[in-house]
């Protein structure tokens, strides 16, 4: 039996390698005389009986052999030879080995294919194949097969333990016409062109070659790309392809040139799986076989946000379904609903999502896609506890198409919305700047918006006021995550947004023209309607400056968000909307507006685009001369992008010429650890005519209890009676 080949990074001795007591000849005129053995070999190999076998001086054998990589710690490892006789330290006709490169920088393996009988080309030696490094722990297949009547050695190294090649190529070397032995593992007598490789694929415009498996419509090219270095004047490549239960053979070719290629028919496949079989067939005999699977169509399905119907104790979702080209075939879809509560772990800092129901089955039936698209409402059994959950859906397709699922992160509430009569203490809650949780930290994001919803009735939270730079890069996947997290406050608390400059360019947040923004990607105008209490927008369908109107425990207000630095004409439409709303206090939310000492913020000019001539750009002082300043009704102006060196409210109170107090205040912790550690703001409007702002932190569960250089602190009451401020320390 032939010695096993265990590799430790060490030089391996070679010697004569005998099968049931047979030794591995190659030379046709010893092949007749050895049938019986050959036979053995055959059952092992799995190959059936060989017929002629060509010229009498014809030189042809394929070695395989199993090498296991235990570890690196040699300077060589063996893998595979031929010799020129059976006897031990026969001259290698051909060596195939991993050589580690110490005199560079950092050690290197490199793959060395070595003849001491000086057939490589040029009557080298060795040569070097490149540098396709071992690793450790990993099972090796190598293959080497020569062919006198070709010139031709080809090789091809399987990782076993991934399943994958890692190396294939064939070369021209010098004839042989002697006897080759196997230096170890089994061995045919024929040449197997296992440098030679196969793919399905399509080629581009530009002309390369792109390998394929998935095609999304019949209408695509496909092809099969055989590539064989030396041409095969004997044996014959045929490929079959396998569709609904039948084989029909595609091709049979005798490669003459380096790269063929056979056409697939996709306009004849159905939907679904099919497979492509390749044989290299050699004198009858099947002596390589191999098998791909390609896939037809595709069906690209996303859902819109769910709503909760707490009457009818549903969520509904909406599917959309949309394929590359109309389907006349049959599809038929299940979709299940799995969802998972959210439950926040305080040790962790992070949640822990807890199944509640799996695999439910909400819609099966065949799909409508004679026009390539259909639009599916599904309705998903709504939980009974009061809790933030995570719907995820599920397709299953008969066939099997590809498919992919997009937005299927949706979240919801079913967390008891605010009661609030007259006369009853209520909140807004202050979101800051959000950009790096939108980037970096979503799951604390969504803390904030979890928690909102846990204590909207308890609270009596009216709404949640965002100031803006809601992302940090105006990125999708940043986009997604904001509102992923805000969604879960929908027909919870409602919300009104602001954007700010990083809302509106891409990276960096130096904003220099206006129109850039994502946000009416993601936050529609007419979600806007039921989840904001959106009453209007300067623009039709666009939210960089926009209103709403809420009446609280008897006190009406309207709410206008600007966008950062406002133009004139949105100063001019605030004006317009505050003129309509007289008797509602009047709370301006914008990015920019106070810095971190308490007085008005120029900062806006300090950008590009207050040097684009197409625009005009406002500042905080701009806003207060033109909006607030003379007008009866201007009570609260909420900011954010300047944040102070502690979670703390810096804050201004000027008298309008009117004559009551403007309470100005600033929100943003961005500096803080973890994007801004999940503070949040609390406004909380008391009977007795106060209000309390706090600082609190649903990520870390606590309240800050700072004192900034500037004095401020992380908590204040509000005297509205007479207009004075109390800074307090917890």
């Amino acid at each position: 039996m032939c010695p096993d080949r265990t590799a430790h990074g060490t030089t391996r001795g070679k010697g004569p390698c005998h099968l049931e007591g047979v030794r591995r000849m190659s030379r046709i005129a010893h092949r007749y005389a050895r049938i019986a053995a050959l036979l053995v070999l055959v059952a092992v190999l799995g190959l059936a009986q060989p017929q002629a076998l060509g010229a009498a001086d014809a030189v042809e054998i394929t070695v395989t052999n199993v090498v296991d990589v235990i570890d690196l710690f040699g300077n060589e490892i063996w893998l595979a030879g031929l010799t020129v006789g059976p006897e031990d330290g026969a001259a290698e006709a051909f060596a195939l080995r991993w050589e580690l490169e110490t005199s560079t920088w950092f050690p290197t393996w490199n793959l060395m294919l070595v003849s001491e009988a000086g057939l490589l080309p040029g009557g080298d030696t060795s040569r070097g194949l490149g540098r396709v490094a071992p690793l450790a722990g990993h099972t090796y297949e190598v293959t080497l097969s020569y062919s006198s009547v070709l010139n031709g050695l080809a090789i091809r190294i399987l990782d076993r333990t991934e399943g994958r090649v890692v190396y294939s190529d064939a070369f021209e070397v010098a004839p042989y016409e002697g006897e080759l032995y196997a230096a170890s593992g089994s061995s045919v007598p024929y040449y197997i062109p296992v440098g030679s490789t196969w793919a399905a694929g399509t080629v581009t415009e530009g002309g390369q070659f792109l390998p394929l498996t998935q095609y999304n419509s019949r209408g695509e090219s496909a092809s099969i790309r055989l590539t064989t270095p030396a041409p095969l004047p004997v044996g014959e490549y045929r490929f079959y392809l396998e569709a609904a239960g039948e084989k029909t053979l595609l091709a049979s070719v005798q490669p003459q040139e380096v790269t063929t290629w056979i056409p697939i028919p996709l306009a004849d496949l159905p939907l679904g799986a099919s497979t492509i079989h390749m044989e290299y067939v050699d004198r009858g005999q099947v002596l390589q076989s191999d098998s791909r699977q390609i896939n037809l169509g595709r069906i690209d399905f996303w859902i819109d946000p769910v709503t909760v119907e707490r009457a009818d104790g549903v969520v509904k979702a909406t599917v959309h379904a949309r394929a590359e080209e109309a389907y006349p075939d049959d599809v038929e879809l299940t979709l299940t609903a799995s969802l998972y509560e959210l439950v926040w772990d305080e040790t962790s800092r992070n949640f822990v999502e807890e199944l509640y129901a799996e695999d439910v089955v909400v819609f099966a039936d065949r799909l409508d896609l004679l026009d390539a698209a259909e639009q599916l409402e599904v309705d998903i059994p709504l939980p009974a506890e009061a809790g933030n959950w995570r719907l995820r859906i599920g397709a299953q397709l008969s066939p099997a198409v590809a498919h992919s699922i997009g937005h299927n992160n949706r979240v919801f509430s079913t967390h008891r919305p605010a009661e609030i009569g007259p006369g009853d203490p209520y909140t807004f809650i202050v979101f800051p700047d959000t950009q790096y949780f939108a980037q970096n930290h979503p799951h604390i994001y969504l803390r904030m918006t979890d928690w909102v919803t846990a204590n909207a009735y308890d609270m009596n939270i009216a709404a949640v006021l965002h100031m803006g730079d809601i992302t940090n890069n105006n990125a999708p996947n940043e986009w997604e995550n904001a509102f992923t997290a805000m969604s879960l406050l929908h027909d919870v608390v409602p919300y009104v947004l602001a954007i700010g400059n990083h809302d509106m360019t891409q990276g960096g947040g130096q904003v220099a023209e206006r129109g850039l923004t994502r946000i009416n990607q993601y936050f529609s105008v007419d979600a806007a309607r039921r989840y904001s209490n959106l009453a209007g927008t300067m623009t039709e369908g666009s939210l960089e400056n926009h209103y709403s109107l809420f009446s609280v425990a008897g006190d009406e207000y309207v709410v206008i968000s600007l966008e950062f630095g406002p133009p004139n004409e949105a100063l001019e439409w605030a004006n317009q909307v505050a003129d309509q709303y007289p008797d509602r206090r009047l709370i301006l939310i914008t990015h920019s507006y106070l810095s971190r000492n308490g007085n008005h913020s120029t900062s806006p000019l300090g950008y590009p685009i207050a040097q684009n001539r197409s625009t005009t750009v406002n500042a905080a002082g701009d806003i207060w001369n033109r909006v607030l300043r003379n007008r009866a009704n201007s009570f609260m102006v909420l900011s954010g992008h300047t944040s102070p060196d502690e979670p703390t409210i810096p804050y201004r109170t000027p008298r309008a010429a009117t004559g009551q107090i403007v309470y100005e205040l600033l929100f943003d912790w961005q500096n803080q650890p973890n994007g801004g550690n999940g503070w949040l703001g609390i406004l909380t409007f008391l009977p007795d005519n106060t209000v309390e702002g706090r600082v609190f932190s649903p990520f870390l569960g606590e309240y800050a209890k700072a004192r900034d250089p500037n004095g401020f602190t992380s908590y204040i009451r509000i005297n509205l009676d007479t207009g004075f401020v109390q800074r307090l320390t917890p």
